[in-house]
């Protein structure tokens, strides 16, 4: 009998045991699952889960300045590709402001890309994603169009509502920053640069109260530092951390010449409109040094050219006759056939290479200014050397699988 007894509370005992260690299990799991939730509210907490293991075989690397990516919505596919573990920051392109202070999110009868893109799976998972790996997710939104700028900044309703549109975005996706991007063309009235200055002052008040710690930048065009504009620097350097140098397009699609994209120098030799150092001279007069990051193009520009053979040669109307100009991305630029050595040459005053051919199709010559690892690490070199802030990429993506350029990121700014 005692026996029999021992083996029935023995086995009782031994139930309980297990279902206490399950209870205890399951009550772990569901406050890790729960801290998931509210920590990274974009994604399931079984994405999550698959985030922070995939940081055990990637962890972040401690980089010795700000190394940033800009992710265009169109190149979200492209994100298979990003190594996580050197960003401090992707930075989405982007959200449209319209002139009440609204989203855009109606273009052309269809619905807004920037927006579509904004709402779906793949950027809510890549929010989370970037966050657990040990960087910050944040949002761009802006307006390139002047009557919609002046539209915005002359009512104070649109900026409220901006602001609150802005303040919701964070909260509910736990967005670690805001971009703006406000494209104003020509020198405008004194008084919307003041009200542009009063709304970056409310802006940044605002957030921090929500959030603290939150990031807040500024995209600014290489020719603000010297020319007139819409931003007043000394009265709005306060109100944000980064400032963003639109190093880039200083030849565009609708250059007259083909030239670089983004020269180093060769203004004071008058060989170019501009140049990246001149850019950072004028703006190192206006801000921190530790606030400017230097905007890295990784694409170049293809011209239908007069002469591709000549220097710098006059574009040609763009037709179907004489063809279209083309951006040349860093992956393209690694299998484009038509870029033969015998062909390419480069530019020490630009520090960047150059090549030329002719259109099997239109039989027109054709000039081609595009970025290479060496001009590239000429590019993290000066922002090493002029004690910058950090580097701004554009765009995520454009290197496809190619590791070069990752590794020159590691390799400049990462700690060893």
């Amino acid at each position: 009998m005692l026996w029999i007894f021992h083996r029935i509370f023995s086995r009782k005992f031994f139930i309980q045991t297990l279902l206490g260690i399950f209870g205890a299990l399951f009550v772990v799991f569901g406050i890790f699952f729960v801290v998931l939730y509210y920590k990274f509210p974009t994604t399931s907490p079984f994405t999550a889960i698959g985030d922070y293991l995939y940081t055990f075989s990637h962890p972040h690397k401690v980089m010795t300045k700000d190394a940033i990516a800009f992710l265009p919505y169109w190149r979200i596919a492209d994100t298979k590709y990003t190594h996580f573990d050197r960003l401090s920051e992707i930075i989405y392109f982007s959200l449209t402001v319209d002139g009440d202070g609204s989203f855009v999110t109606v273009t052309d009868n269809e619905t807004d890309p920037g927006w579509r893109w904004w709402q779906s799976s793949s950027i809510k998972d890549l929010i989370a994603k970037t966050q657990i790996s040990g960087g910050k997710f944040s949002l761009t939104v802006g307006a390139s169009r002047n009557k919609k700028i002046v539209q915005f900044l002359s009512s104070s309703s649109a900026q409220n509502m901006l602001i609150a549109n802005l303040k919701q975005e964070v909260i509910s996706r736990n967005l670690d920053g805001i971009n703006l991007d406000f494209e104003y063309d020509g020198i405008p009235d004194a008084t919307l640069s003041a009200a542009f200055t009063a709304f970056a002052k409310n802006l940044s008040t605002s957030l921090r109260a929500e959030k603290p710690l939150i990031t807040l930048s500024l995209d600014v065009l290489p020719s603000g530092g010297r020319k007139p504009g819409l931003l007043e620097f000394a009265k709005i350097q306060p109100f944000f951390d980064r400032f963003i140098l639109m190093t880039y397009d200083y030849y565009g699609a609708n250059s007259e010449v083909a030239g670089p994209v983004a020269p180093m120098q060769g203004f004071k030799q008058k060989k170019f409109l501009l140049d990246v150092s001149t850019t950072v001279v004028d703006y190192k007069k206006l801000l921190p040094k530790n606030k400017l990051l230097l905007g890295i193009p990784y694409y170049g520009w293809d011209w239908p050219v007069e002469k591709g053979a000549t220097f710098m040669s006059p574009t040609l109307d763009q037709t179907d006759a004489n063809g279209y100009s083309a951006v040349i991305s860093y992956g393209r630029m690694r299998t484009d056939r038509d870029l033969v050595s015998s062909q390419c040459f480069f530019d020490d005053l630009a520090q960047a290479p150059w090549c030329w051919y002719t259109d099997r199709d239109t039989k027109k010559d054709h000039q081609v200014w595009f970025e290479n690892d060496r001009s590239i690490q000429k590019k993290f070199d000066f922002v090493e050397k002029n004690n910058l802030g950090g580097i701004a990429i554009w765009t995520l993506g454009y290197d496809k699988q190619y590791e070069n350029l990752w590794n020159l990121l590691s390799s400049s700014f990462s700690k060893k």
